[in-house]
């Protein structure tokens, strides 16, 4: 990120341009050049055009520095490239001298601007014009410079609530700058894994929380809250990493495989090879005719159900699961296994609550150590240069952590390895157990679904379950578009949407079910009974109620009060 500064020179403009396109600075005036004027009659050039337009003013033109920091590793001839085209692209009808001098330990470029352009007009000097302001160069210097693999320290902006609370900086700076964190190491992982199964896992192995529900979404350790992968960048939506890693495998290579038809899973095995056998067909007829054009999108399309439909073939085969009965216990294993794995992580992230906020802030340091040798540099630049506040941060944990260097950081880590390796093997356990837990919970509904014996329409959230109430084998639910009205579901007729975030209710049709309602010390109260059937239909009418209420209140909020 190149330090750009800017200033108005007043008197002489020939002062500036003699000092700028010194030989001695400039490898013999070879880095020089000229925009809309011939730099060796810059000068008057750039008086001409003041005096055509009775230009009287103080500022006879700009001069703008851009320095390059050492570490930034360009060449000068790069670096005179990076201000030729700033200036063509920031001052496009204006008289400029780009020069870059290379008497000193930094590459920097000094340019000359006149105070007017070739129609008359001044330049703007308010520093957030978005055209031709201070901000809009160096915004401008940042784009470009990073095209030559400079680095661009992060925008932060921070707003306290009181200026004398600075320890507001750190709440801020670890709020605003995560998200930033999180988009740089993923776009990193995602072209060293092969499956978003193993993208997740390495997710963990960099300290991640990982939640799953109709989004997945992510969190560093320590943070207060998730963040959808979506909301990062459309590229790592759940969907389009999963088209991305899909596209990826060989279409046929080692794909297709035979699995064993039983009672059970005979729908499921027909259906992989009916799907294998219009892979065969498709893939061959699109061979023939030079490739993908017009089926790869039908291609992908089967292949990513043909992945589903043998990942969950692939778990029935490993768990011998040859009955509802079966099903229906390992889904409980599972979710007592998870329930466990997850007290476990809790146990030991209270037990080492020091330890690991110590790991934290070591890798804060380390990512924010090249930022901080940045600021330094561009602080020796200019002693007026002005310290962003999550620098003030890396100073704190510096000094709490008391370290220098980034491998006095890595230590740290080091030495922590083994809670971390436990942490991160726990969390990749409950991963790979929600894997199998999904699919299951899906063949679960599907299986419940067919059967004629139950109405299903009833769905809720998570937040209509009262766990307080819950016994092991029944689910206390709050009755959807309802208020203080409980009904309890058995477990195994209830199942649980991952992608999507909502359980579904099997109701028996001529099944007589409890009512309750709370009192005000939290207790439920019978206070009638209703058949599956009567039951669902109450749900119903709830639902059509509630709408027609919603309705009815945007239109009362839409509609003006008109005069009588």
């Amino acid at each position: 990120m190149p330090y750009v500064k800017r200033k108005a020179h007043y008197g002489n403009v020939s002062d500036l341009i003699d000092y700028i396109m010194n030989d001695d600075k400039t490898d013999d005036g070879l880095l020089v050049t000229g925009i809309n004027c011939n730099a060796q009659l810059a000068v008057t050039q750039f008086n001409a055009t003041r005096q055509k337009y009775h230009n009287r003013g103080k500022r006879t033109a700009y001069h703008l520095i851009q320095s390059f920091a050492p570490m930034d590793n360009i060449t000068p001839e790069q670096a005179h490239e990076i201000g030729i085209r700033m200036c063509e692209e920031l001052y496009p009808n204006f008289q400029c001298v780009v020069t870059t001098h290379i008497d000193r330990g930094h590459i920097h470029n000094h340019i000359a601007i006149n105070s007017v352009n070739l129609s008359g007009r001044k330049l703007n000097d308010k520093r957030n014009d978005d055209k031709e302001g201070l901000y809009a160069a160096r915004n401008k210097s940042d784009e470009i410079s990073s095209e030559y693999g400079c680095y661009i320290l992060p925008k932060t902006t921070f707003k306290f609530k009181s200026s004398n609370n600075k320890s507001e900086i750190y709440r801020y700076y670890k709020h605003k700058t995560w998200r930033d964190t999180i988009a740089l190491q993923m776009k990193e992982l995602k072209f060293k894994c092969k499956s978003l199964d193993e993208f997740i896992i390495k997710l963990f192995e960099l300290g991640y929380d990982v939640k799953f529900g109709k989004y997945i979404a992510i969190k560093l350790q320590g943070k207060e809250r998730y963040v959808r992968l979506k909301t990062i960048g459309e590229e790592y939506s759940e969907e389009n990493l999963r088209l991305y890693f899909e596209g990826k495998s060989p279409l046929l290579k080692n794909a297709s495989k035979e699995y064993e038809e039983t009672e059970f899973n005979k729908r499921y095995v027909r259906t992989y090879r009916e799907i294998q056998a219009c892979l065969l067909v498709t893939t061959g007829f699109s061979a023939k005719n030079s490739g993908y054009p017009k089926f790869q999108d039908a291609i992908q399309k089967t292949m990513s159900q043909s992945s589903k439909i043998q990942a969950l073939l692939d778990v029935l085969q490993a768990e011998n699961i040859n009955s509802f009965d079966d099903l229906q216990n390992k889904i409980e294993g599972y979710n007592e296994q998870i329930y466990e794995a997850n007290k476990e992580i809790k146990k030991i992230e209270k037990q080492n609550k020091s330890l690991l906020e110590r790991i934290e802030k070591a890798q804060e340091f380390i990512f924010l150590t090249k930022e901080y040798k940045y600021v330094e540099y561009y602080k020796s630049l200019d002693s007026s240069y002005t310290i962003p506040e999550e620098m003030k941060y890396y100073e704190k944990i510096r000094d709490e952590l008391g370290i220098t260097s980034i491998d006095e950081a890595k230590q740290i880590i080091i030495e922590s390895s083994g809670i971390r390796k436990q942490i991160n093997s726990l969390r990749s356990e409950v991963y790979d157990l929600q894997q199998k837990l999904f699919r299951l919970d899906l063949m679960k509904e599907k299986e419940l679904l067919k059967s004629d014996l139950f109405i299903h329409n009833i769905k809720v959230g998570n937040n209509r379950i009262d766990y307080k109430n819950s016994t092991k084998d029944r689910w206390c639910i709050e009755l959807p578009y309802s208020r203080n009205t409980f009904v309890f579901i058995d477990k195994k007729l209830s199942t649980f949407n991952h992608k999507y975030g909502y359980n579904t209710l099997f109701l028996i049709n001529d099944k007589k079910y409890d009512i309750y309602v709370k009192g005000d010390d939290g207790k439920l109260v019978k206070d009638t009974y209703l058949s599956g059937e009567q039951l669902d239909r109450l749900v119903a009418d709830l639902k059509k109620e509630n709408t027609q209420k919603h309705k009815e209140e945007n239109i009362n909020f839409s509609s003006p009060n008109l005069p009588q």
